[in-house]
């Protein structure tokens, strides 16, 4: 897995335009599929924004968050608040873990989204992206014997490829 890592970053180190002009951070707030309720940060060069966040999902019985890192390079159009490009392509790594009375499940996933940034101000905005993740890694521990689940049916992750969608806030500082 660290491999991975490493090739990736060695890979995506070109669209960062290290050495330029235009760098800023960015704080994050959003709610999304595999990235639950989530915040963060992104640094931005040039076109190109490298991030983080962390989310949760409010639940008295049990504890749900994720951990995301991700990758979005600018494309295309332009806007009126901003030099970056509203078109973008974001891949990012998800560890996620839910803990429940009956069992306890983590799960890795690597997705790909294509999405759009909506600029309010010179500031301020909303991004929305959609795409496929991969399920990389799947562990479930059984404690006990599950009950009725809240929708009287068993979410299960079968598929390895499942669509998700994220809406995102953002305030470049």
């Amino acid at each position: 897995m660290r491999r991975l890592l490493i090739i990736f970053l060695v890979c995506i180190y070109p669209l960062t335009g290290y050495g330029q002009e235009q760098e800023s951070f960015n704080i994050t707030g959003g709610i999304g599929i595999p990235e639950l309720i989530n915040i963060g940060g992104r640094f931005q060069i040039n076109q190109t924004e490298l991030g983080f966040s962390a989310g949760t999902l409010p639940s008295a019985d049990e504890e749900v968050f994720s951990l995301q890192a991700n990758l979005l390079y600018h494309f295309g159009g332009s806007t009126a608040f901003s030099t970056r490009r509203p078109w973008y392509i974001r891949s990012s790594f998800t560890y996620s873990r839910s803990d429940t009375e009956s069992e306890l499940a983590k799960y890795l996933f690597l997705d790909l989204r294509i999405g759009r940034d909506l600029n309010f101000s010179d500031n301020f905005g909303v991004q929305i992206d959609i795409g496929p993740a991969y399920v990389i890694s799947e562990d479930i521990t059984e404690k006990k014997a599950k009950e009725n689940t809240w929708f009287l049916f068993d979410i299960d992750l079968d598929q390895k490829v499942l669509p998700i969608v994220g809406i995102t806030f953002f305030y470049r500082i």
